[in-house]
């Protein structure tokens, strides 16, 4: 098998990592069974691309296909009995529940092949909100709870916010679920001026993260209770002795009664069970997020697994802590975004297709570009309509407001419909309509943070433009403003 693995990695679809991580096991347990080999390589593949297991079941028969969805020749998994038996016996595989396994790999009984690591991770974080789900916040004023949620949440449509704010004051873990414009930002505002009724400056800490997700975290809830918004990792705080560890964990909680997370559908497993353990047994956790937004870069997809969409039966026992809500503030459920968010998030890409084929619709369209020849002629009024404005105003604040209103997403990098080819377009649409200069540094030019710098408050992913400082002055960035994370 080391040849059908040097040959999935000429494909493209192993990695070296994933490749020499097969063959670095392989030596050290002495095991050179081909289908063994297959699954360390297919465990840190999987891992690689953002799923903490292999799960077997799910591919084992098929025929093993690239990114793009095309099958690599002679190139299939092995069948689920062979493989499974073969894992089971090997020296690199614990089989079964263990809390501490002794070998690099894990195969549970639903045949979900992981990492060692992650197999502990997931382990260690089911167990603490397991613990914290079954409990319950002491010493509430239940009168003064019941007046404060109908002051801060009167509406009727605001019923599943003082679901979720209830919930959060009666609970020591609360998981709150939204889609854009659902009021999650709106909920633990209330939140937390309800508990600041009920104890004198509690202290909170506001989580996320990013330091974009942290400066924007702060900005829409730090003027309710005065504290600032920080990142997981500063919070955290580096441990010089252990370069992959954390100051704050299990036996060095943070200071804290209160600890929100924003965005959290964007932490990993790994970061995800470290900090949870580092909130105090007794402290209140808030998790916020979207269940249905794209998750982490790294391995896991915590929210989503925790709050899955659909009914949640009434027995699990996360059920009292989890709360999804559904009611838009930004636009209508019958509007032509919120069905077609709808049904994407359905996994109906029949609803998709007839929705953007509607001609009956004014604010979704179907635009046919199968032939790339006509990209120009048809998304051009587009980029002209869209980016024109920004170029054309007077000052900094300006220009900046107006190039955030409008925004071209793609679903790949490379190609004539990908990121770089439409950028190009763009740029050469617009030079050749006088809208900007050819040079590089143009004035207007976009450019984006890729790393973050706190003493600036600039943070990976801000967007900004190349503007001269003044009238005639030199080139510089421009940023729009907001307060500093910490």
């Amino acid at each position: 098998m080391i040849n059908a693995l040097e040959r999935l990695r000429q494909a493209g679809y192993l990695s070296d990592l994933d490749l020499h991580f097969a063959r670095a096991v392989g030596s050290l347990g002495r095991e050179d069974d081909e289908q063994a080999l297959l699954g360390a390589a297919a465990a840190s593949r999987f891992t690689r691309h953002g799923h903490v297991c292999a799960d077997l079941r799910s591919i084992a028969g098929q025929p093993i296909v690239t990114n793009d969805g095309l099958p690599i020749p002679e190139a299939a998994w092995p069948s689920l009995d062979a493989w499974t038996e073969a894992l089971r016996q090997s020296p690199l595989v614990t089989a079964g529940a263990s809390d501490r396994p002794e070998r690099p790999l894990v195969l549970d009984k639903g045949d979900r092949l992981y990492l060692a690591r992650y197999w502990m991770y997931q382990q260690r974080l089911a167990g603490q909100l397991l613990t914290r789900a079954d409990r319950l916040a002491c010493d509430l004023d239940d009168e003064k709870l019941r007046q404060g949620l109908e002051r801060l949440f009167p509406a009727e449509s605001a019923d599943l916010q003082r679901r979720a704010a209830r919930m959060a004051l009666r609970r020591t873990l609360a998981v709150v679920s939204g889609g854009p414009g659902t009021g999650k930002t709106s909920t633990v505002a209330g939140i937390l001026k309800l508990l600041d009724e009920q104890a004198a400056a509690p202290r909170v800490l506001l989580l996320a993260p990013t330091g974009k997700a942290a400066a924007r975290l702060g900005e829409s809830v730090g003027t309710v209770i005065p504290t600032s918004a920080s990142t997981i990792h500063r919070a955290l705080g580096t441990d010089p002795f252990r370069p992959t560890g954390f100051r704050h964990n299990l036996k060095n909680p943070l200071s804290a009664d209160v600890v929100v997370v924003d965005e959290a559908s964007m932490v990993d497993l790994a970061l995800m069970t470290r900090l949870v353990e580092a909130v105090p047994y007794r402290a209140r956790l808030i998790l916020l997020g979207d269940r249905d937004q794209l998750v982490s870069i790294e391995a896991g997809a915590i929210l989503g697994d925790i709050c899955p969409a659909g009914d949640r039966p009434a027995n699990s026992p996360m059920a009292p802590c989890v709360l999804h809500l559904t009611h838009s503030y930004r636009f209508g459920a019958d509007s032509d975004i919120g069905l077609l968010a709808r049904a994407v998030n359905a996994g109906d890409a029949g609803a998709v297709i007839d929705l953007l084929a509607d001609d009956k619709r004014d604010r979704v369209e179907w635009i046919d570009l199968a032939d790339p020849a006509r990209l120009r002629e048809r998304i051009g009024p587009l980029i002209r309509a869209g980016y024109g404005p920004y170029l054309k105003a007077a000052d900094a604040r300006e220009r900046l407001e107006r190039f955030d209103s409008f925004r071209i997403l793609c679903a790949h990098r490379n190609g004539p419909f990908g990121v770089e080819g439409l950028n190009e377009l763009a740029e050469g649409m617009l030079a050749a309509e006088g809208l900007r200069p050819s040079r590089r540094w143009y004035p207007g030019r976009p450019i984006m943070v890729t790393r973050n710098d706190y003493q600036l408050g600039l943070f990976n992913g801000d967007v900004g433009l190349i503007l001269p400082d003044g009238p005639g002055g030199a080139p510089r960035a421009h940023f729009p403003a907001r307060p500093h994370p910490l």
